[in-house]
């Protein structure tokens, strides 16, 4: 296939060299939140049949640690969510920190706006996934910022219909809310190949070097 030709000076390739490392920690990450996961729903369960006919699964263990498990569970994705983002706003400053080393600490579209305009790159090719990626940073803002993955339904339609565009996101609707879940490691690994697909265009040129 031949080698690919980045965009920056040979000395900055150790630097580079970083982002498919940190890259490869998260996967790590995300297999083991999903090891938990599953060690969860092995836990010893009976079922339930009611006089109506209705049927329940009821943990058969210490309800307050099966509930607490399942909490940490949803911490545990949403740290692994927002951890990713993180790891794309740092690879972008590094990025514009190779061409400019006084840099300063931004957002994703501040970054993007700085490569587009001193390393003339053409994002018209990468413009699917950064509207992916604006997607998520609905999800993330409501994560980190607004400390709830609740979403009016009435006041935030535009905010849900974003959301609701990520793959594999769930989420349950109750009384005019919307309340999001990342309960699926597919939607961890997608947010993840979106992003370095995304800083794989950032870094390397269209043409391939021949060996």
């Amino acid at each position: 296939m031949g080698l690919r030709k980045i965009r920056f000076k040979e000395w900055d390739i150790q630097d580079i060299s970083k982002i498919s490392i940190d890259s490869e920690a998260i996967s790590m990450i995300i297999q083991h939140v999903y090891d938990f996961k599953v060690e969860i729903k092995e836990a010893p369960s009976a079922k339930v049949i009611f006089d109506d006919g209705d049927e329940e699964y009821h943990h058969l263990g210490d309800p307050f640690e099966y509930a607490a498990k399942n909490s940490a569970m949803e911490i545990m994705n949403n740290a692994v969510f927002i951890s990713s983002f993180t790891y794309l706003e740092t690879k972008m400053r590094l990025l514009c920190q190779l061409l400019n080393p006084n840099q300063g600490k931004g957002n994703i579209q501040k970054y993007k706006n700085y490569l587009c305009k001193n390393d003339q790159i053409d994002f018209r090719h990468l413009q699917s996934d950064w509207k992916k990626i604006l997607n998520y940073s609905f999800l993330r803002h409501k994560i980190v910022h607004d400390h709830t993955n609740k979403v009016d339904l009435k006041s935030e339609k535009e905010i849900f219909d974003k959301i609701y565009s990520l793959p594999k996101i769930q989420f349950t609707e109750y009384y005019g809310f919307a309340y999001f879940h990342i309960s699926s490691k597919d939607f961890l690994y997608e947010f993840l190949t979106i992003i370095n697909r995304f800083l794989d265009g950032l870094i390397y040129m269209d043409c391939p070097i021949k060996k």
